[in-house]
C-alpha cells in the first residue's frame, strides 16, 4: 500500500527500512528541518533524511504542521494510503491525523498508557523499570493518547543506557509494523482504547539537571548515568575541568565521605548512599577512556573530591 512515512531520527529509519522490505510504496519522507549547532555552528542534517535521499524517495522538511497550510493540504492531497510515524518531533494537526483512509499509525517506545510524551526511555531507565515494552497505535489529537493496535514487552538488560534501549525498542516496533499494518487494513485488528488512569506523563529532559549531585544515592546517580545518555549526559568537575561520567556501575557498600575518589581497587566515588564506579569517563578536551585509564594519568588523584569547578 501507499505509505507517506514521518520520522527524524536514526531509531525511525527502521521502521521505514521494515516498510521498504515488506514492498510498501513510500510515496514520501517528512522530517525535521536541517538545524545548526554547536560552536561552530555546524549542520545537522536529520539522519533519515540522508537515508530517504539515497533511496530516492522524495523528502519534506516543514518547520510545523498547521491546519490552514499548504504544507497539509500536500498531505492530505496525497493519495497515501496510511501515515506512518516514529519518532518524528512535529505534533500532527487533525486535519493530517484525519486525513488517510487507514489513518496515522505511531511507534512509540513504551507500554503505554505508561510513559506518555517525549522521554518514555529515559524515564523507565530512572524508574529502574525491569520490562519496558513498544506500543504501536492510531494518533489522535492527545499526546500518546490513541488506541493500541499491538505493544510487544521487552526485558532492561543490566546497565543497558537510554541509547542502547531506544534502539532495541524501535527495532521491535519495526518488526511489528508490516505485519500490524496489513492486519489493521484487513480489519482484523480491534484497536484498544487506553485506559486513561493509568497514565504517566514524561517531560523533556533538561541540560540542568546533567551536573551530578554527590549527596544523591549511588544508585540512583548510576541511572541517571544511563538515562541521560547520549543526551544531555551526566557530569562532574575535576580540577577546574568537565568530567562527563559515560558508563558507571554502583555498590550499596561505602565509606567514602561524597565527591571523594578511591582508586586502590576499582576507581569510585563516594555518595550520599554506597558509591559509584566509574567505567567509562571522558576529561575535558580528551576521547573517552576507561574509568583507570583516566585515574592513571591523574597525579594525586587519590582521595580528591570531585564536583569543584
Amino acid at each position: 500500500m501507499k505509505v507517506l512515512f514521518m520520522g527524524t531520527p536514526t531509531y525511525a529509519i527502521l521502521t521505514l527500512r521494515a516498510l521498504e522490505d515488506a514492498e510498501h510504496d513510500i510515496v514520501a519522507v517528512y522530517t525535521k528541518p536541517d538545524s545548526r549547532s554547536g560552536r561552530g555552528r555546524h549542520k545537522f542534517v536529520p539522519p533519515l533524511k540522508e537515508y530517504a535521499l539515497l533511496k530516492g524517495i522524495p523528502v519534506k522538511q516543514p518547520h510545523k504542521l498547521l491546519d490552514e497550510s499548504e504544507d497539509v493540504d500536500e498531505i492530505v492531497g496525497s493519495d497515501a494510503d496510511v501515515i506512518i510515524v516514529a519518532a518524528y518531533g512535529i505534533i500532527l494537526p487533525p486535519k493530517v491525523i484525519s486525513g488517510p483512509t487507514l489513518g496515522c499509525l505511531n511507534v512509540h517506545p513504551s507500554l503505554l498508557p505508561k510513559y506518555r510524551g517525549p522521554s518514555p526511555v529515559a524515564s523507565a531507565i530512572l524508574n529502574d523499570d525491569a520490562t519496558v515494552g513498544v506500543s504501536i497505535m492510531l494518533l489522535d489529537e492527545g499526546i500518546d493518547t490513541g488506541p493500541i493496535l499491538v505493544q510487544q514487552e521487552i526485558q532492561v538488560s543490566r546497565n543497558e543506557n537510554c541509547q542502547e534501549l531506544t534502539q532495541r525498542l524501535f527495532a521491535s516496533g519495526a518488526k511489528l509494523m508490516p505485519d500490524t499494518l496489513v492486519k489493521w487494513a484487513q480489519g482484523s485488528i480491534v484497536p484498544v482504547e487506553q485506559d486513561h488512569n493509568y497514565a504517566s506523563i514524561t517531560k523533556h529532559l533538561q541540560k540542568s539537571g546533567s551536573e551530578i549531585d554527590w549527596k544523591d544515592d549511588a544508585q540512583n546517580i548510576s541511572l541517571a548515568v544511563r538515562a541521560y545518555y547520549p543526551w544531555p549526559g551526566k557530569h562532574t568537575f575535576y580540577a577546574g575541568k568537565i568530567l562527563k561520567i559515560i558508563e558507571a556501575d554502583y555498590s550499596p557498600n561505602s565509606t567514602l565521605d561524597p565527591g571523594v575518589i578511591d582508586t586502590s581497587d576499582v576507581v569510585s566515588v563516594g555518595t550520599g548512599a554506597g558509591k559509584l564506579i566509574l567505567t567509562k569517563v571522558q576529561i575535558e578536551g580528551k576521547a573517552i577512556m576507561s574509568g583507570r585509564e583516566f585515574a592513571n594519568g591523574q597525579h594525586g588523584i587519590n582521595g580528591s573530591v570531585l564536583g569543584d569547578k
